[in-house]
């Protein structure tokens, strides 16, 4: 006997020009955040390509040029293994501290 899943219900065109806003503000947003921070990794200062935010947007964090940074790849995988703390405000502060483990 087969199994039976519910089909999925189309997309409709107004969801994907939703969509397309979507990616057009986030590749803004790095835009505007890379040339805030230089094209650097805001803890490193090595080349930096990855959009970090500040407050995740699944705990309520906004795409915004004050919850956002840039951060070199080394330094992202760092902070989402929990070695690294990044806190403050992207635009004034970025506080950074190692985990103790690390040091």
């Amino acid at each position: 006997m087969a199994l039976r899943f519910p089909k999925p219900e189309p997309r409709t065109l107004r969801d994907e020009a939703i969509q397309a806003e979507v990616k057009k503000a986030l590749v803004a947003l790095k835009r505007r955040v890379r040339k805030r921070d230089g094209g650097r990794c805001r803890v490193c200062g090595q080349t930096g390509g990855d959009l970090h935010h500040l407050v995740p947007r699944s705990l309520g964090g906004r795409d915004s040029d004050t919850n956002c940074l840039l951060l070199c790849r080394k330094c992202h995988q760092l902070r989402h293994a929990g070695a690294l703390k990044i806190g403050g405000n992207a635009e004034e502060v970025v506080v950074v501290e190692q985990v103790s483990w690390m040091r």
